[in-house]
Order: structure tokens, then C-alpha cells, then sequence
């Protein structure tokens, strides 16, 4: 399998390289121009389905840029840290290549440095937020170090039998994270993923499938340097649910393994004419992953089964020459069950191993989002003048664990705001934007039942986490770009970009308890 893995995303970089190659026969691109182009390319942005992007009819781009970024503040989650610097790199590429008889050919590749300061309560987990509820914890305040890779391709034939389309998504991501003070956990990730697709054309009308089969593996180690002092560590099973344990006492390898599978698929229509495009898309995937101690005798700690849904619309209106609208109403449903297990040790010497008596469901972690948009757009050449738009979005978050009961829910409202006017003038470009949003807390419950009331890791972190998450929140932000054309060749142009956010509570008792959160990212890079 990891042969195979390595493979496809050589191929995925292949068709980065290509794409990028190929895209100098496009007239000049600026990011302007192709963030008009993935707006107007519905079933590129906006499904899975490789094969539609063909209907697309997306031209020529290439981009690559590399960024600093810079966040700062407490108002976020308690295990994200107080502040990261980090950087990167990222190119993208491709579309419609009449040389290769209409073959749509696209991919990306990204790499990330990031720096998380103040972070804690995580000691197995890159990601402590990704809907795992089985994961180690700790109090040690320390930096973690995370270093990412991303690859992937969609590839797309032309139509073919003048009705059909055959196409290809593949993924591939790497990641490495370690913690600086003990207990040390490194860990170690990659996730695949493959993304076959049809769509069968008649007329006007579009109607496409895709399947998605996706394979993830995180392995982490958690050591200590200074091996004759022992590090506390919580296993945690739930928010306010955990085993205690220690690292260096011999009483826990600190090792951990956590395996999922996914598959899924989903179904599209689309029409489309010189002014409509509508685009309609639903998915549904079922993943499951195990965690485990140990690699040589391993114990199943707990399993997760996770179903979610994407159901969404895209409209887009060509008003006249100049002017467009778009519109997309999405609804979100994700759902996971913690399976938790009782066993044994069987040392007779046949068998020594953990044996597995019984397994329930223990608890349920869910998220449901409803959210409506409408974007204008007045173009200008193969870019735009203004982009304006306005999202309302309801978000209802729901923990739940069963024996002791003990509840969590969260129900909140967002209501944002952006508008950007590009100025040309001749080969130079200056884009200025604004945007502002509203956090509005519609109702919070949490009770708990268990027996750790008055612990750290329940006072200062789950009870935190309830209380910024039902926060009413102020959010605003800026943005400015320059862009250059024709700086080595007709069709390139050097951008430099900079973009800030705010987010603070809207109320005095969340100032009480917090500051406020803020990013920054610069970008600089080549459009071709």
C-alpha cells in the first residue's frame, strides 16, 4: 500500500509540474484573475467529481508563492496555543489543454513550517481538533513544531461517445509534529485518498458520480529526555473522561496508533446555458478508525465511526457582459460514535494478548451547519472590478456521553460581510478588501456527571473550550494586494499579499475571560 501511495503522488506532483508548464499559453494571469476563474468553475470548487471540472472549461493558470504567517491571541481553543509563526510554499496549476485533445490536467503541491507556542494539553495529536476524542494529555505548557507536505492532482478526458467523461482525483498529505518539552511526543501521519468520477452530458444537462477511498495512519511516541522523573498523563475517552497513567515509570509505553479507513461517494446535476449555471451535489462518507497501544502487543483503546453528509447548491447568474451573481446554500452533517472496550490479558502461551469481552458505544460528537451566501461580481477584462458578498451560517454542536450522562450543546449564529475593489492600471494592480462578521450565541448547556470535577484538565480545558465556544463574537479584517504584469513574459505578473484578521468577545464577561485573536499572512509569488 505505501508503495502504491508513493506512486500517486509522484503522479500528482508530475501533473503540478505539467500544468504549470503548459499554462503559459494562457493570456496573463494574476491571482485576480484565477480567484475569478474558481469562482466560475462550479464543479471544480465545489464537488469531488473530477470528471465535471471538464465541463468547467476553466483556462490556463499557473501560481506559486511563498507566505509568512503570524497569529497571535487566547481567543480560540484551549489546546491551539497562545500564538504560531509559521511559512510556506504552494503552487497550483492547470486546465483544458487542447494539445492533449481537451484533457483537463490539474494540481497543487504545499509545504508548511509552523511554530505553535503555549500549547498544551495534547501529547499524541497533530491535529487535537480533527473529531478524535481518544488522544493523551498533558499539562506541560511547550511549543510544538508541525511540518506539513500536500500534493494532488484531478485529471478529466474529453467527452467522450460525445456523452461520457472519465476523471481521477488523488490526494496525498504528510505530516510531522513534535512537542518540545516531556513528555515528547513525535508523531508521525500520511493520508491517501482516491477520487474516481463519470458524468454523463446531454444537452444542457449534466448528471455525475464519484467514489472516494481514503486511508489514514498517525503514529506517536511520547518519551522523556530526562528519564528519572516521571510525566503525568491523562488517556482521555471524552471531554471531562480519562485514565490516568505516566510516562518513564514503566507503567506506560506512551506509544500510540490510530488507523482509519474511509469510503464514500456522491451524486451531481448541473445545468448549464450561456446565462445560468446551477450546480446541485450531495455526498456521504463512512470512515472508521482504531487506536491502539503498543505495536508489538497491541491494546485497542477505542474506536470511532464516523458518517457525514454535505448536501449543497450553486447558482451562478450572468446578469449581463459585466456583472454576475453566485449563490450556494450548503447543509453539514457530521456524526461520531466512540466505541470503547473492555478486555483482559491472556497470558497462557498460546495466546498473550488482550482480549477483547465487550464494547459499547460510549459517545457521540456532532456537528450540523446550515448556511446560505450570495456573492456579486463586476468583471473586468479576464478579472474583476468589485467583489462584494454577505453569508449567514447556524452552526448546533453536540456532545454526548453516555454512562454517567454527562451533555454538551452549542448552537450559534454567523453573520459576515466582505467587499474588494481591484484597481488596473495598465500592467499594475492594486486591490483593496474589507470584511466584518457577527458571532451571536443562541443557547449553551453543559452538564457533567463524572468524577473529575475538580481537575485541571476538565476546569481549564473542557469547561474553557464550553465557554469560548458559546461566545459572542466581533470580527473584522483587511486585506491588500499589488500586482505586476509583463514582468517576464506577457502572461506573468509578481503579486505581493497581505491579509489581517480580528476576532475579540462582544460582551464584558467574554473580555473577562479573554483577549482577542489575530492573523496575519504575507504572500509573495509569480502568476503565469
Amino acid at each position: 500500500m505505501r508503495n502504491i501511495k508513493y506512486t500517486f503522488a509522484s503522479l500528482a506532483l508530475a501533473a503540478t509540474l505539467i500544468a504549470t508548464a503548459a499554462s503559459a499559453q494562457e493570456q496573463s494571469s494574476t491571482p485576480q484573475s484565477i480567484e475569478r476563474k474558481k469562482m466560475e468553475s462550479l464543479w471544480f470548487s465545489n464537488t469531488n467529481n473530477a470528471a465535471g471540472a471538464q465541463l468547467d472549461k476553466m483556462g490556463y493558470y499557473s501560481q506559486l508563492g511563498i507566505n509568512y504567517n503570524h497569529t497571535e491571541g487566547d481567543f480560540q481553543r484551549t489546546q491551539l496555543g497562545t500564538n504560531n509563526n509559521g511559512y510556506g510554499f504552494s503552487t497550483d496549476g492547470g486546465g483544458t489543454f487542447d494539445n492533449l485533445k481537451g484533457t483537463f490536467l490539474w494540481g497543487y503541491f504545499n509545504y508548511s513550517h509552523d511554530k505553535i507556542h503555549g500549547a498544551r494539553y495534547n501529547a499524541s495529536l497533530i491535529d487535537p481538533l480533527r473529531g478524535m476524542p481518544f488522544y493523551l494529555a498533558d499539562t506541560n505548557v511547550s511549543n510544538w513544531i508541525h511540518q506539513s507536505y500536500e500534493l494532488g492532482m484531478k485529471a478529466a478526458t474529453p467527452i467522450l461517445c460525445d456523452h461520457w467523461i472519465i476523471g481521477v482525483g488523488l490526494d496525498y498529505q504528510n505530516m510531522q509534529g513534535a512537542k518540545q518539552i516531556d513528555p515528547r511526543p513525535n508523531v508521525q501521519m500520511s493520508k491517501f485518498e482516491i477520487k474516481p468520477s463519470i458524468v454523463y452530458t446531454v444537452g444542457k444537462h449534466a448528471i455525475g458520480a464519484h467514489y472516494t477511498y481514503s486511508s489514514r495512519r498517525e503514529d506517536g511516541t511520547a518519551t522523556n529526555s530526562i528519564s528519572l522523573i516521571t510525566q503525568p498523563v491523562w488517556e482521555v475517552v471524552a471531554p471531562g473522561f480519562y485514565n490516568t497513567a505516566e510516562i518513564g515509570s514503566g507503567s506506560f509505553s506512551g506509544l500510540r496508533a490510530y488507523n482509519a479507513n474511509a469510503m464514500g461517494g456522491g451524486l451531481q446535476y448541473s445545468f448549464q446555458s450561456d446565462k445560468v449555471k446551477l450546480l446541485l451535489s450531495g455526498e456521504y462518507t463512512f470512515a472508521v478508525e482504531d487506536v491502539n497501544n503498543n505495536y508489538t502487543i497491541p491494546k485497542i483503546i477505542g474506536t470511532t465511526k464516523e458518517n457525514t453528509w454535505d448536501v449543497k447548491a450553486n447558482l451562478q447568474w450572468n446578469v449581463c457582459d459585466d456583472h454576475a451573481l453566485f449563490a450556494e446554500v450548503e447543509y453539514y452533517d457530521r456524526s461520531i460514535d466512540g466505541i470503547e472496550y473492555v478486555q483482559v490479558w491472556d497470558n497462557t502461551y498460546e495466546v498473550s494478548k488482550w482480549v477483547i469481552i465487550s464494547k459499547n458505544i460510549r459517545s457521540n460528537f456532532s456537528t450540523q451547519r446550515t448556511s446560505a451566501k450570495v456573492d456579486y461580481m463586476q468583471k473586468k477584462g479576464n478579472s474583476y472590478g468589485w467583489w462584494a458578498g454577505v453569508e449567514v451560517e447556524k452552526e448546533k454542536l453536540s456532545d454526548i456521553y453516555y454512562l454517567p450522562l454527562s451533555t454538551q450543546d452549542v448552537e450559534n449564529i454567523y453573520l459576515s460581510a466582505h467587499v474588494k475593489k481591484n484597481f488596473i492600471f495598465g500592467e499594475n494592480a492594486i486591490l483593496i478588501g474589507v470584511n466584518g462578521g457577527y458571532k451571536k450565541n443562541q443557547s449553551g448547556e453543559h452538564t457533567y456527571s463524572g468524577n473529575y470535577a475538580d481537575s485541571d484538565i476538565y476546569k481549564n480545558m473542557v469547561l474553557r473550550d464550553f465557554r469560548y465556544l458559546q461566545e459572542n463574537a466581533l470580527m473584522w479584517g483587511a486585506e491588500l494586494s499589488y500586482t505586476r504584469g509583463g514582468l517576464f513574459k506577457s502572461n506573468s505578473a509578481f503579486f505581493l499579499n497581505l491579509k489581517y484578521n480580528h476576532i475579540a468577545p462582544n460582551d464584558s464577561d467574554g473580555k473577562a475571560h479573554f483577549d482577542n485573536y489575530s492573523a496575519l499572512v504575507i504572500k509573495a509569488g509569480l502568476t503565469f
